[in-house]
């Protein structure tokens, strides 16, 4: 190497070094700077929470110039390799700078941290030592887009997390996200979680739901559709105050006039009260001042009459439940006039029954109007599991509806249908009322025991899932409940649910739809397509289905309690409210079951249901382990039978049957002739040439009697054409 080219290299490595040095000259400046900024911070009692970030943030970014000086150290020690000892002892001291303060500035964070975690800690302990309890933790109704429950959720979420500035916004973004659900959900689905983006989502929720006209519109429905009180009841009459207090209270917080509505009000609540309570209540307003009560006169009668209502109802339990002590009989000669004072002590208010029914005063205990029990509209209107429930409550006899004795000693006939000691109006068929038993005891004035038990069966889950099912043409999606049903060839759905989402429908050829006992059950039309879509995520399946006017009935029959499944709490059900009965608008057949089944399952327990993985969620499914007095079983086994393709196969092999060629053609008594002939009079001459004589027919004179019926035909026309001629006179 010539020695200018040398020195050009040691000219450009004393440059780059030169370089160097004045940014590590300007790191040193850096750490100065965050040296003095320690020190003013470590300077003040109280950091807010904005100068808490600061510090977090600042700390943050000198960790970064720490890793940039550590780089950039390992490039001046290759440079300056001949003093090598004096870059290690600037890089020691350097770091040693570098470390101290980030150890102090981590101490700070950690120690402001502390200062605030310890004075939540005393005011909590402050406000339980003053209020001298321990207070239970503030649990956050979830949303799930309804509206009537906005405002609730609005004002306790504000007040409790998105106005607390001591909860950083990315945790106020996951606590939004668990406190929403379903169509809530989805309104900020699309949002990453972050902290910027928490404002963003909190707006975007208000926007969605802080509509004023469909809050007013909401709770005016909900207001106006108040239920008809079937009859009097202190429940009812306390859920109907309740129900309209809690709507007028949400108008008025949307600023609408409801301290001028009284008079509508009391007209719109009035008309839905029971024949009684109105009848009170005209009483009522007729003993009033002014013309025109007040809705919180309305209200205070009302309530005044629920718990007038109440305080009877509970004087009736309390006198039906007590027993009066009889002396026991001192010989056998007074058993019957032992057993008849404990007919007559049984109950206080059997005596009084007894004294009306003599004026021919009757009060009916189910709904209070001058009638017997077997003469109520309302008692008859029941299913026999209600009627029963009544006649228990109520302490009847089974056999004549009436109190005061059991039914081991009514005089009353048995039941017209089955001759047994129980009321007609409470009479099962024979296969379901297995036996009624009378228990008597001695001491004791003596009780019906009567035991109804049904042939029961195990309730089972059948496999269902929450969807939305979306028009391919127009994207217009509804949410409804599917049930997934491997048993069935063909893929179902309503015709209600058709007409929801405008679908096109392609007819066909009528097909029947064959359930067990290969029973035909309906005909179908017309088939269409739809989209299915999981609520979970974006899994979307195309679907062709059939139309039915119906499919089934809600599933399940009856509500279930499912405190003992023990579910997951970190699994989305395909169907959230799988215990709850609902409509069924969509059959999921084997078409595309299994496109849609998972792999994976979980046990909810012996003799319990499974949890089935699948592309709509976890589906639950299974027997319960719970009875059902339902005399009903769901299969839903369906075959598809084409009727017009039936017919038409068999017209086409009778039409095949009659072209074919059969195997062997029929020989007829000349052709026979021929053969025999040719087989006969066949020879081959010297040249090689086959030679036969032609087969002779008879003489035309052997032919039949033909002549004289040509002839007699022949006259017959002649005569014909003869009279037919004109001859001019």
């Amino acid at each position: 190497m010539s020695k200018d080219s040398a020195s050009t290299h040691t000219g450009d490595s004393e440059k780059i070094y030169k370089d160097l040095s004045v940014k590590r000259s300007s790191i040193k400046g850096q750490i100065t700077k965050f040296r003095n900024y320690l020190t003013n911070v470590a300077s003040k009692a109280e950091l807010s929470n904005i100068k808490l970030t600061e510090l977090n943030l600042k700390l943050a970014k000198f960790e970064a110039l720490s890793m940039r000086f550590d780089d950039l150290q390992n490039e001046l020690d290759v440079l300056n390799a001949d003093n090598i000892e004096v870059e290690i002892e600037e890089r020691s001291d350097i770091e040693q700078d570098i470390i101290l303060l980030i150890a102090t500035a981590k101490d700070l964070t950690n120690e402001r941290n502390s200062v605030i975690d310890n004075s939540c800690c005393a005011g909590h302990l402050v406000g339980q030592r003053e209020i001298g309890l321990k207070l239970p933790q503030i649990q956050i109704a979830k949303f799930d887009g309804a509206y009537f429950r906005w405002l609730e959720f609005r004002d306790t979420f504000e007040n409790l997390i998105h106005k607390n500035e001591r909860i950083p916004s990315i945790n106020k973004f996951h606590y939004l996200m668990s406190y929403l659900e379903g169509d809530a959900a989805r309104v900020i689905s699309n949002l990453e979680i972050s902290s910027a983006n928490y404002i963003e989502a909190w707006k975007l929720l208000c926007n969605r739901y802080d509509n004023k006209r469909i809050l007013i519109n909401q709770h005016l429905n909900s207001l106006f559709n108040v239920k008809q009180l079937p009859r009097e009841s202190e429940r009812s009459l306390r859920f109907s105050v309740d129900h309209v207090t809690k709507n007028l209270r949400a108008l008025a917080s949307l600023g609408q006039p409801t301290d001028k509505w009284d008079v509508l009000i009391i007209f719109m609540l009035s008309a839905k009260l029971d024949a009684t309570t109105l009848l009170k209540w005209e009483e009522f307003r007729n003993n009033l001042e002014g013309d025109v009560p007040t809705l919180d006169q309305f209200f205070n009668f009302l309530t005044d009459r629920a718990d007038v209502l109440e305080a009877l109802c509970r004087n009736k339990h309390d006198n039906g439940i007590s027993k009066p002590q009889v002396s026991p009989a001192r010989n056998n000669n007074n058993n019957n006039n032992q057993r008849s004072s404990q007919n007559i002590y049984t109950k206080s208010f059997a005596n009084l029954n007894t004294k009306n029914n003599k004026s021919g005063n009757y009060s009916c205990i189910i709904c209070n109007e001058n009638h017997r029990i077997y003469d109520c509209s309302t008692f008859k209107s029941k299913g026999i599991d209600d009627r029963m429930n009544d006649v228990t409550k109520y302490k009847l006899c089974i056999n004549c509806l009436r109190q005061g004795h059991p039914a081991a000693e009514c005089r009353m006939g048995p039941c017209r249908e089955c001759k047994r000691k129980h009321n007609s109006l409470l009479h099962r068929p024979s296969s379901s009322v297995n036996h009624v038993v009378a228990v008597e005891e001695e001491d004791e004035p003596r009780e019906s025991i009567v035991n109804f038990s049904n042939q029961c069966a195990n309730q089972v889950l059948l496999s269902t899932a929450m969807t939305e099912v979306s028009n391919p043409l127009s994207q217009q999606k509804v949410k409804v409940r599917a049930l997934l049903d491997c048993g069935s060839q063909s893929s179902f759905i309503t015709q209600s649910l058709k007409t929801k989402l405008s679908l096109c429908s392609k007819p066909i050829d009528s097909l029947k739809v064959i359930g067990i006992g290969n029973n035909v059950t309906n005909n179908v039309v017309e088939t269409c397509n739809i989209y299915i879509n999981s609520v979970h995520d974006n899994f979307n399946l195309s679907m062709s289905c059939l139309v039915l006017r119906d499919l089934t009935g809600s599933l399940p029959k009856t509500p279930i309690n499912i405190c003992s499944l023990k579910l997951p709490a970190n699994i989305q059900l395909a169907d959230p409210t799988f215990q709850q009965p609902g409509p069924i608008e969509v059959l999921i057949g084997a078409d595309v079951f299994w496109n849609i089944l998972g792999n994976e399952q979980k046990s909810l327990g012996t003799n319990g249901p499974k949890l089935i993985s699948s592309k709509l969620g976890w589906i639950v499914s299974g027997p319960i382990g719970l009875t059902s007095s339902l005399k009903t079983t769901h299969s839903n086994h369906v075959s598809l039978s084409y009727s017009q393709n039936e017919e038409l196969e068999k017209y086409i092999k009778k039409f095949c049957d009659l072209e074919e060629v059969p195997n062997k053609l029929a020989i007829s008594e000349n052709d026979r002739i021929c053969e025999e002939h040719f087989l006969q009079h066949t020879k081959r001459d010297h040249q090689g040439r086959f030679c036969v004589r032609l087969p002779p027919k008879d003489a035309p004179d052997c032919h039949g009697d033909s002549y004289r019926l040509a002839r007699r035909r022949f006259s017959y026309l002649e005569k014909k054409h003869f009279d037919s001629i004109v001859i001019p006179c």
